[in-house]
């Protein structure tokens, strides 16, 4: 009886704590592959339809709950994502226009929100482990699927002609991810 006492508040805390990195759970039965995380009893879908505003308001709903691992992830995929779009969008886009999205998302937080929530994303994005971890999962769920047209107003939109090198650039150009 003792044992599952301890057994249950060690699982408790460890849910509670965000301590591990994200791990996906995907519906293949679905033909739209979707992954799901679970943040304070809500679950939060992330599939290859999910734009960076959406992953960005979903990193900051992490950050309140304090699961912090789940916020990177959601970070590393947001901008992976807006990075990705960057490239296929006319030349008229703002090439740091992911950073601003960024920005509008983090206005949403105190400042020791903030802080530590950067020490978090520092700690796990510059282990090498960790980022592979990370590479590894933005990998899976894969190259954005949907119109980007939350960068562009006036729906402008260049010919994506090879999307595969541009999702290669978006995982080595802003994560970081060996190839």
């Amino acid at each position: 009886m003792m044992i599952l006492r301890y057994l249950y508040v060690f699982i408790l805390i460890f849910f509670l704590s965000g301590c591990a990195l994200l791990n996906l759970k995907t519906n293949e039965t679905d033909l739209s592959k979707k992954w799901t995380i679970s943040v304070c009893g809500k679950d939060i879908k992330v599939t290859p339809q999910s734009n960076p505003i959406l992953l960005y308001q979903n990193m900051i709903r992490c950050i309140e709950y304090h699961q912090y691992n789940h916020a990177v992830m959601l970070f590393s995929l947001a901008g992976t994502y807006s990075y990705f779009d960057f490239y296929r969008m006319s030349q008229g886009v703002n090439a740091h226009f992911h950073n601003r999205l960024l920005k509008n998302a983090m206005q949403l937080l105190d400042q020791e929100q903030k802080n530590i929530f950067e020490a978090h994303l520092n700690r796990i994005l510059t282990n090498e482990l960790s980022l592979t971890k990370i590479c590894s999962q933005v990998k899976k769920i894969g190259m954005p699927m949907y119109i980007q047209n939350y960068m562009n107003a006036n729906q402008v939109f260049d010919i994506d002609i090879d999307s595969t090198k541009n999702w290669e650039n978006a995982l080595k150009g802003y994560l970081h991810c060996r190839m």
